[in-house]
């Protein structure tokens, strides 16, 4: 091949040519190279470049076609190695993806399970990703884990399809914490999101007196009924409650941990205003709780490109009660509650699904 247009063409430079493609780790490489001479001096000058990197020269000969049945077995060898990896991609690789929306102190408390986790990263993908086995007896179950950027849906909802395309979770599940209605749960108890919607979703409209109307329009997504029925017997039974609290050494409310299920509302932003809290509620008289995540996490759970996780599922422990008094006093206890809730939950129920 000639090195640049116009030039004569020497074989010099094609043997050059594919250097390049091997020593230069930006380009785009193809999976094998395969070379071919009818010279014999060609084949001679060349055959140890080859041998280096495992590519083949293939003597062309137009008198015989050994050559031809040796390149197409290479070739259908290369689509059949191909066409596993594809199939590989259909299957689950992990068993569990425990996603959050901050590092620290969601993150942080799941990480302080015991999983031997490992840091890593993927290539072109900033985030920091977490693996590690949760391990009971015999049982070994792989997790992988890690926290968006930055609070809200859209960035959850992006680490959740990054998690979901590269890993291939059987399962889903968001710790951490959130905001909790009076009456219905207390600080620390966890909150499992039977009915996730979206909080902000509907039309905003003008009344005859210039006042705004908010109508909803919630497309909401339910919990797995075989999943639910799991956690609804864990709260009758009180399965691994009293051990999560008692284990907790830092500041914790009086009261006995409990486990809450019901409707989560995701918004847009921390809501600190009691008033908003009742209108939200008004729209779902049963609501348990508000955080600015979850829908974002099971929407695109039931989403995206298959195979989809079995199933998606939300623990957050209640920080605050979304009021003027909303303090920080209780994030790294139900934090801590809400991963280890999780941790029990994956050990001893999950997997028999």
């Amino acid at each position: 091949m000639p090195n640049r247009e116009g030039e004569d063409p020497n074989a010099e430079n094609g043997n050059d040519f594919l250097q390049d493609i091997s020593r230069i780790s930006r380009l785009i490489k193809p999976y094998h190279i395969v070379g071919l001479s009818e010279y014999d001096e060609y084949i001679n000058a060349f055959q140890d470049s080859f041998d280096q990197e495992l590519w083949a020269l293939l003597k062309y000969d137009p008198s015989s076609t050994g050559w031809e049945k040796l390149l197409k077995k290479k070739i259908n060898y290369l689509i059949d190695s191909k066409r596993s990896l594809l199939q590989n991609i259909d299957s689950f690789q992990y068993d569990v993806a425990i996603v959050t929306a901050l590092r620290e102190p969601e993150l942080e408390a799941v990480l302080n399970l015991n999983g031997n986790w490992e840091p890593f990263k993927l290539d072109n993908d900033a985030t920091e990703y977490h693996k590690g086995i949760f391990q009971k007896d015999e049982k070994r179950v792989s997790v992988v884990a890690a926290s968006a950027p930055q609070m809200g849906m859209v960035a959850t909802s992006v680490l959740t399809n990054k998690i979901i395309t590269s890993f291939r979770p059987k399962f889903i599940i968001m710790t951490g914490i959130a905001g909790g209605v009076k009456d219905a749960a207390n600080f620390g108890d966890v909150l499992v999101t039977e009915i996730s919607y979206d909080s902000g979703s509907g039309k905003i409209k003008t009344d005859d007196h210039d006042n705004s109307i908010f109508e909803p329009d919630y497309k909401s997504i339910e919990l797995d009924v075989d999943v639910k029925e799991l956690l609804l017997s864990c709260k009758t039974n009180r399965n691994y409650l009293d051990e999560i609290k008692k284990k907790w050494m830092g500041n914790k409310p009086l009261h006995e941990l409990n486990i809450r299920i019901g409707p989560l509302a995701s918004g847009a932003g921390v809501i600190q205003n009691q008033k908003i809290i009742d209108e939200i509620k008004g729209h779902s008289r049963k609501l348990i709780g508000i955080d600015m995540e979850t829908y974002g996490v099971f929407y695109t759970a039931k989403n995206c490109s298959k195979p989809r996780p079995l199933s998606v599922m939300s623990f957050k422990s209640l920080s605050d009660f979304g009021d003027k008094h909303k303090s920080d006093d209780y994030q790294k206890y139900c934090a801590y509650t809400s991963a280890n809730f999780a941790y029990h939950f994956i050990l001893n129920e999950l997997t028999s699904l």
